[in-house]
């Protein structure tokens, strides 16, 4: 048994260089793995981007309320989950709506709640192909109440 030990610990001395990559480059792939898997890293600029794993996954996107439309469509500029720098691009929001009939309190009440809230999450459906829109759920954390409102 003692002798096994030494073999071994002689192996890692001799090549202890390859002994402390091992780690980094295992982190390395499965951080790779992850990004790819939750699109860390990726930014959808057009709704026609949103591979349909998403909808079905039901995984969550944070994003940023543009504006709102008279008629209840809101448009969304996607952030990833690791967002270095943000940049507005507005002329790349979602067109995104709610599964639902919009009255015009509810979207005076979109439009107050929405404004100067500095994330959303939403949580992609659909897609309104003839339109051109993202269907979704949307989840808009109040801060002073400190409730989660989730419009569906």
């Amino acid at each position: 048994m003692r002798s096994i030990i030494d073999r071994l610990q002689k192996l890692v001395d001799d090549h202890l260089r390859i002994v402390r990559l091992v780690p980094s480059i295992l982190g390395l792939c499965g951080l790779v793995l992850i990004s790819k898997h939750y699109y860390l890293f990726s930014r959808f600029r057009s709704v026609f981007e949103i591979p349909n794993e998403l909808f079905t996954r039901r995984l969550k996107l944070r994003g940023v309320v543009a504006s709102v439309s008279f008629d209840g469509e809101l448009k969304i500029i996607h952030l990833p989950r690791m967002c270095f720098i943000y940049r507005s691009d507005a002329d790349c929001a979602l067109p995104v709506v709610l599964p639902l009939t919009h009255s015009r309190r509810s979207i005076e009440w979109m439009r107050a709640t929405f404004t100067g809230q500095p994330q959303i999450r939403f949580v992609p459906i659909g897609l309104d192909h003839a339109n051109g829109r993202l269907v979704a759920m949307i989840y808009v954390k109040q801060q002073h109440q400190r409730r989660t409102w989730v419009l569906h």
